[in-house]
């Protein structure tokens, strides 16, 4: 979306450009999603965990018992800081985030102070780009 919105102010389309751009090609992205991406049953994908809890539904079913797919029982908060490290990843993934967040929100600001608009919005669209493989591989 940053990318189109310098491309469209550096072009001198109108505005509204801008947002109508994104919104249609987030649109037709979710509708390509929705087509083309199947369900991981309906592709024959079955983890073990999944097996096993089809297996005990089916057995539900034979005795005439209530029919209810039941899952794991979810794991607590309190259970799940007492995995070891999880408090500490947690606790450096929220820091990791918030300089995250802070570049990313306020390095147009900062941009726009030294550069034009548009290369100052193409600046900051890069650094945008480049979170979505630095988040992976963070």
């Amino acid at each position: 979306a940053a990318l189109c919105t310098a491309f469209v102010l550096g072009a001198g389309f109108d505005y509204w450009w801008a947002l109508l751009i994104p919104a249609v090609t987030n649109f037709a992205w979710g509708v390509l999603t929705m087509r083309l991406i199947a369900d991981p049953a309906d592709a024959g994908i079955i983890t073990p965990e999944v097996r096993i809890r089809m297996e005990k539904f089916k057995a539900k079913q034979a005795a005439g018992g209530p029919a209810v797919d039941e899952g794991p029982a979810p794991i607590t908060y309190a259970a799940a800081l007492r995995i070891p490290m999880a408090a500490s990843y947690a606790f450096a993934f929220g820091f990791f985030k918030l300089t995250n967040y802070v570049l990313f929100f306020w390095l147009p600001y900062f941009l726009g102070k030294h550069f034009d608009p548009v290369t100052a919005n193409l600046i900051a669209s890069l650094y945008s780009v480049g979170m979505m493989p630095g988040g992976v591989i963070v």
